[in-house]
């Protein structure tokens, strides 16, 4: 593992309020465009999850996917679906149906193209509010994607989810937990937002979804809710 990440990891846990207070200051307006640069040419981002990433980072990945599969089964849409390595495992599930994958990158580069259960569409997520040809599904799941996307986006985006969703249908998914005091907190160079729960939790609200059910871990937490 990166010792940067253990270092951090370290002060993370042991001096929550230092650190939080190093990383609002990191975030900043002036300094957070240097930071970024600084820290990605270091530590080049990888957005999407791949299985040649560090082991910390598959570790992560089986963390939040078996927390969230569960709950997901028949006619399925998986938004933000990176590389598809979630949407192959949904896909392999008995009961699943079908499973539409959507993401900006190329189809050359989503690597599941050849499964019998998976169609893949490649667009731009924050402008799907004009898409109108997907629909009926039993449950829309987005793993580690909203941060990833400003806000604005993310609520824009609700009504067009409980649109793709039958009466009934599921929203599910995962994002990173916030834990600091700071709303617009971000403990990696390329998310734009990292949200805390509860806060999560009225943006569901007030979206109209039912019966909202979090489950919180350590380092992310999930969401399941109805249409």
């Amino acid at each position: 593992m990166n010792p940067f990440f253990i270092i951090k990891s370290f002060i993370k846990k042991g001096s929550p309020k230092i650190f939080g207070f190093i990383k609002k200051i990191l975030n900043s307006k002036l300094i957070a465009p240097f930071y970024r640069k600084i820290y990605s040419s270091i530590f080049p981002p990888n957005e999407r999850y791949d299985p040649d990433t560090l082991d910390a980072e598959i570790k992560y990945f089986n963390k939040y996917t078996n927390a969230v599969i569960g709950k997901i089964c028949g006619k399925v849409l998986d938004l933000g679906c990176g590389f598809g390595y979630l949407t192959e495992k949904i896909a392999n599930k008995e009961d699943v149906k079908d499973v539409y994958a959507i993401d900006k990158i190329s189809p050359d580069e989503f690597r599941f193209l050849n499964h019998p259960k998976i169609k893949y569409f490649q667009r731009n997520i924050t402008t799907l509010t004009r898409e109108t040809q997907f629909s009926d599904f039993d449950v829309v799941v987005s793993t580690e994607f909203v941060e990833h996307i400003k806000e604005g986006d993310f609520i824009n985006l609700f009504g067009w989810i409980k649109n793709c969703l039958r009466k009934g249908g599921i929203f599910t998914g995962s994002t990173p937990n916030n834990k600091t005091p700071f709303p617009k907190f971000s403990d990696v160079a390329y998310h734009l937002r990292e949200y805390q729960p509860r806060y999560f939790e009225k943006l569901l609200e007030s979206a109209g979804f039912k019966n909202i059910k979090l489950d919180i871990y350590d380092d992310f937490f999930t969401w399941q809710c109805e249409k």
